[in-house]
């Protein structure tokens, strides 16, 4: 860009301003899709939405209170989690759909079928990949079993 047009372009403050001066000074617009395309070739094409409307932007649909509310009506957030943590399928859970990830990696594909014994055992078991357990890692599982009767099964 030539410095009487970064000149006049430093005192735009806003994206209304600049489509102004570019739609009304159709030097400085040649110039800024020159820069945009320097800017997209050096960034190798990675940037999506970095150009030069002809138009005012639109935005989309706004949501209401209402659809805010039913959002969130569906939409459960685990609070305890940590960097550290392991994926888990119910750390964030819509419920509409019910999708098996694996509790190590977060895969959805090649899940295993825990064994009866370990079902028997435990009241939480994690889904694991046929890939995690290849590379080590066991179920993960929650709350065991403990049969204090005959018939009678309780938490731990």
């Amino acid at each position: 860009m030539s410095k009487s047009s970064e000149l006049e372009f430093a005192q735009l403050k806003t994206m209304e301003l600049i489509h102004q001066v570019a739609e009304n000074n159709s030097k400085i617009k040649k110039e800024l899709f020159a820069s945009i395309e320097d800017i997209q070739t050096i960034l190798n094409k990675r940037t999506k939405y970095l150009k030069l409307h002809d138009n005012y932007l639109l935005t989309g649909h706004i949501a209401t209170d209402i659809e805010i509310e039913q959002f969130f009506e569906q939409l459960h957030i685990r609070q305890n989690l940590t960097c550290n943590s392991p994926i888990e399928r119910n750390y964030y859970s819509c419920r509409i759909k019910d999708v098996d990830l694996c509790y190590w990696c977060g895969a959805d594909d090649g899940i295993l079928e825990p064994s009866e014994n370990l079902k028997s055992q435990f009241k939480t078991i994690y889904p694991l990949c046929i890939s995690c357990e290849a590379s080590g890692h066991e179920w993960s599982t929650r709350a065991p079993i403990v049969f204090q009767s005959k018939n009678k099964k309780v938490r731990a």
